[in-house]
């Protein structure tokens, strides 16, 4: 029996502010619940990546964001999908924070980013890229 494994290409805001990068802790009822991510999500048909982070984060968080340059992507392997998380350079331009579906948001330095318990694939890319 082939088993097939559903891939899902990723963007995530990189958003850093005095040393610090903005992270927002997963609800418990999704996949990863309650694991610490850059926020962004999954890239629609027909979108660029920018277009996808800047949808992503109006959603999620009432901001506009200003993605610049991509910093590096990872593909990770969850026991149900392959994940392509692209995570790009962005600012806040316009609102203020406002999570709607994140039960918690922090900044966060490199060294707390981990040890606060990211998803494997934020974690790995925070290893690889960030620390």
């Amino acid at each position: 029996m082939e088993v097939i494994i559903k891939k899902l290409d990723v963007v995530a805001a990189v958003i850093k502010e005095n040393d610090r990068y903005f992270v927002a802790k997963r609800p418990d009822s999704s996949h990863l619940g309650g694991k610490w991510e850059f926020p962004g999500g999954k890239i629609e048909d027909g979108e660029t990546h920018q277009e996808a982070i800047k949808r992503e984060m109006m959603e999620e968080f009432c901001v506009e964001i200003d993605p610049t340059n991509l910093i590096g992507d990872i593909l990770h392997q969850y026991p149900d999908k392959l994940i392509h998380l692209f995570f790009y350079n962005a600012r806040i331009s316009n609102g203020e924070i406002t999570p709607t579906e994140h039960p918690q948001i922090c900044w966060a330095d490199t060294d707390k980013l981990l040890d606060i318990g990211l998803a494997e694939g934020d974690f790995v890319f925070t290893k690889n890229f960030l620390a």
